[in-house]
């Protein structure tokens, strides 16, 4: 079974500082709020959402989605259950090949049984109305294990057996 958690948090300029940014290193994994009874397909997809400003950070809330693992990879690479950085392949059981894409494809790390990898990646982006820059930090933790060893802390594990760093400088503007 693949536990996937993605943590987004989204900022503006203002805080792009270093003391900002050690707030936003600070989070790296996140509680899944989900009852293991409810989990019924082979991959659950935990996101959660935070937007940074001048006065802390602020939960815009969590969302959980379960899927099969044919629809991880259909014959080529298919990131849409992840985004578009993120593509994972099934190589065995309870194996699971994990690609980065930064501008080329990349193998981050292969997780098999009872191990865990994070990928941790930056953007920056403009909203399409009002032409203003925006800038996300994201982490995935991805845990590889059987459903029995599944508990609301899963990816409470501050030294993963993978990391993958993704950081790219972005110059502000």
């Amino acid at each position: 079974m693949l536990f996937v958690q993605q943590i987004e948090i989204e900022y503006r300029k203002n805080v792009r500082y270093a003391n900002f940014a050690q707030a936003r290193n600070a989070i790296k994994f996140y509680p899944v709020r989900i009852n293991s009874d409810e989990i019924q397909q082979n991959v659950l997809f935990h996101s959660a959402f935070f937007y940074q400003d001048t006065n802390g950070m602020h939960n815009r809330g969590t969302k959980s989605r379960q899927f099969t693992e044919s629809q991880l990879y259909d014959g080529k690479f298919n990131r849409s259950p992840f985004g578009k950085k993120i593509g994972v392949k099934p190589i065995g059981d309870n194996q699971y090949e994990v690609h980065f894409y930064g501008g080329f494809d990349k193998t981050a790390f292969v997780l098999r049984k009872d191990q865990y990898g994070r990928i941790v990646f930056n953007e920056r982006n403009t909203y399409y109305d009002t032409g203003e820059w925006y800038y996300q930090f994201f982490v995935f933790n991805i845990v590889c294990c059987e459903k029995d060893n599944f508990k609301e802390k899963i990816f409470f594990n501050k030294n993963p057996d993978y990391e993958f760093n993704g950081m790219k400088y972005l110059r502000y503007c």
